[in-house]
């Protein structure tokens, strides 16, 4: 298991993160991969997480590691209408795999991608049986009295 936690302290709210990973037992390699890292392109900080759940191998999960948030970003329609930018790249990304079918394989994968926009804007988005959960933890403000 590999557990990593950061704060990101460019961001204007505090982040932390951290993701878990566990072989199973069955006898073949790994088969999901993540992303969780901020980056920052036009002037932006975004922070990238994701989880590929693979099935019946790694090349597909692998194939979106690589290429989903890439694709997410270069969308005309990101910036404005995140939501619109993301379903399109989901969907060219599934085209792009159902294309490179002999080279990836028989396999799959699920996958549920987050993408944080300037600590402001949280986007998630999911295919299959991949589930997100996020949570907001306020401190209790110390100049108040308690009642």
């Amino acid at each position: 298991m590999w557990l990593r936690s950061r704060e990101e302290p460019s961001s204007p709210i505090k982040v932390k993160y951290g993701f878990s990973l566990v072989k199973g037992k069955a006898n073949h390699p790994m088969e999901d991969f993540h992303v969780a890292k901020f980056v920052h392109t036009k002037g932006h900080e975004l922070g990238l997480f994701a989880i590929y759940d693979g099935h019946l191998g790694d090349s597909v999960p692998s194939y979106l590691q690589k290429h989903l948030f890439s694709n997410i970003i270069k969308e005309e329609e990101f910036w404005s209408h995140p939501d619109k930018a993301i379903s399109k790249a989901y969907d060219k990304t599934d085209k792009a795999i159902l294309s490179h079918n002999p080279d990836l394989g028989r396999g799959g994968s699920t996958a549920v991608t987050a993408i944080l926009i300037d600590g402001q804007k949280l986007w998630i988005a999911n295919v299959g049986d991949s589930r997100q959960f996020s949570q907001k933890v306020e401190r209790p403000n110390s100049s108040s009295s308690a009642p």
